[in-house]
């Protein structure tokens, strides 16, 4: 409060003021500034004080125990908006953008992570604005900008679980108009997924786990109060593959369960059941396609990692003549795939065939391991099993012909294929003698020899893969589909279970390298953090 009891009015800035334009007098930024992605600062105000500015009678005393204004400290609470203007000042200055790191982030992260949590109203059209506003400072308090994660996004993750259409996205952050709210959540998820914060903030960098808990704040605030819609399933997808790569599937098994219903709800299960040449002319349908395959396929990788592993699954997977999804725009200047000719199902050894609906192939035959390895042990059962192994051996040979055993777009579909392949043999060494002994064409020593040597070639080929991408940079691992941290882990679980075979020979090498393939990944998705 000023001296006379009226409290100072905050004025526009200095942009708003120059354009003409309403100013929402937001601190560090203001919304119309951030919409159009420029720097954003306020002059300094100067308080009425009247009275001081009078000369004091020549008999007039100071108060008591007054200080000379020189001495006069300035109040705390003016710092952090002193720093934001001196930040925004030099930006405007600058030919060049300066991140946030680079200005001052240690004020940064104080103003995002103190700031109370955004509270979406009945009425969500009317927080377009603020809602975008208050994302877009999250995304600056980790150093980026949104063309910053949208990049490092659609190079990254989205070569695998290609679900988000880019020219719609860009299409949401141009300048203009605010974005509606779904879309800002959704924004934050991709924030999320790409935000690596030793490679990116450096010290005192915000904390992801901050963003994680504004991402679920406000996505939990929406499906409460609106519909299901494309961007809100989307942005709940790519939560739970950040809490499945941060080393918490039984967590992401509950958030894709959720999706799933959100999708089912929307009608997304009925759009991959169109034909090929309409769902194309629709690119809203193709996407919504796409997303719904992204649920079906990633609830089966994570239903392989939880503790509990004979949950209901909420989605039922397509039927052999349904089509398989579109492939991500990497593919398509791809001459090795082609990415229009529709494929179904039942095409698994179809050699011109991308990433993703290779993997869509692949959770296929994961579906089928599974629901054979949770029925009663009978002769039937072990010959479908023996049928699966080979299909899925077939598979991962031609996979890694066409990327020459690097991972590639197709690192999704291997790493799920060696995963099934670990399940399917795991399982049938639990047997006992006594539930193969009906099998009349083999003994189970035979079956159970065959099952171990299947494990050690795939645990080679493990080590194979991992070799091809040792001394990859950093900021590379991005291009590591999330399913390849869980097939490594199979592939030690394996080899500490038979350590006392050999312990001189390649497995000792073989763990020691696995191990430490594992240990960037862990802190890329800050597992255990």
């Amino acid at each position: 409060m000023s001296g006379d009891g009226v409290q100072p009015v905050r004025l526009a800035c200095l942009q708003c003021k120059q354009r003409k334009k309403g100013c929402d007098k937001e601190l560090p930024s203001c919304g119309p500034c951030v919409l159009k992605g420029i720097a954003c600062s306020y002059q300094k105000q100067k308080q009425k004080q009247k009275q001081s500015q009078q000369p004091p009678p020549k008999n007039a005393l100071p108060p008591k125990n007054a200080l000379p204004p020189k001495h006069a400290p300035p109040p705390k609470s003016a710092q952090p908006l002193k720093n934001a203007a001196v930040a925004h000042t030099a930006a405007a200055r600058s030919p060049k953008r300066i991140r946030l790191q680079h200005v001052a982030s240690p004020a940064a992260r104080e103003v995002s992570t103190s700031s109370p949590v955004f509270v979406i109203p009945a009425d969500v059209a009317s927080a377009n604005g603020n809602l975008y506003s208050h994302v877009n400072g999250i995304i600056r308090s980790t150093g980026q900008f949104v063309d910053d994660v949208t990049a490092r996004y659609f190079q990254g993750v989205h070569r695998f679980v290609p679900v988000v259409s880019r020219a719609r996205f860009q299409q949401n952050i141009t300048p203009g108009a605010a974005p509606p709210a779904d879309f800002s959540v959704l924004l934050l998820a991709v924030c999320l997924m790409t935000y690596d914060p030793i490679l990116d903030g450096g010290p005192g960098a915000i904390d992801r786990h901050y963003i994680l808990v504004s991402a679920r704040s406000l996505f939990a605030q929406l499906q409460a109060v609106s519909s299901p819609s494309i961007n809100l399933i989307q942005a709940g997808l790519l939560l739970a593959l950040y809490e499945y790569a941060n080393g918490q599937p039984d967590r992401a098994f509950a958030s894709i369960a959720n999706c799933a219903r959100m999708a089912y709800s929307a009608g997304f299960h009925k759009f991959h059941q169109q034909d090929a040449d309409d769902l194309a002319a629709d690119v809203d349908a193709e996407e919504a396609a796409n997303t719904w395959w992204a649920i079906v396929i990633c609830e089966r990788a994570i239903l392989c990692e939880v503790a509990v592993s004979d949950q209901p699954l909420v989605t039922i997977f397509p039927d052999e003549t349904s089509q398989l999804p579109t492939e991500p725009e990497t593919d398509q200047s791809d001459t090795l795939v082609d990415s229009i000719t529709p494929v179904s199902l039942s095409s698994p050894f179809m050699v011109a065939v991308g990433g993703f609906r290779r993997t869509a192939q692949v959770a296929s035959l994961l579906n089928k391991v599974l629901d054979a390895t949770r029925k009663p042990v009978l002769k039937e059962q072990l010959v479908h099993l023996e049928s699966l192994n080979s299909i899925l051996q077939s598979l991962l040979t031609i996979v890694t012909q066409q990327r020459q055993g690097k991972l590639g777009d197709f690192g999704g579909a291997a790493a799920m294929a060696i995963r099934s392949l670990f399940i399917l043999h795991c399982h049938i060494l639990e047997l006992t003698p006594t539930d193969i002994a009906n099998t009349k064409y083999k003994t189970p020593e035979v079956w159970f020899e065959s099952s171990r040597s299947a494990l050690d070639a795939i645990t080679k080929m493990t080590l194979d893969i991992v070799n091809s991408h040792q001394g990859m940079s950093a900021h590379l691992s991005d291009t590591l589909p999330l399913n390849y941290m869980y097939m490594i882990q199979a592939a030690l679980r394996h080899l500490e279970n038979n350590s006392s075979e050999d312990s001189t020979g390649w497995r000792l090498d073989a763990e020691l390298r696995l191990r430490n393939s594992l240990a960037p990944l862990s802190r890329r998705w800050g597992v255990g953090a």
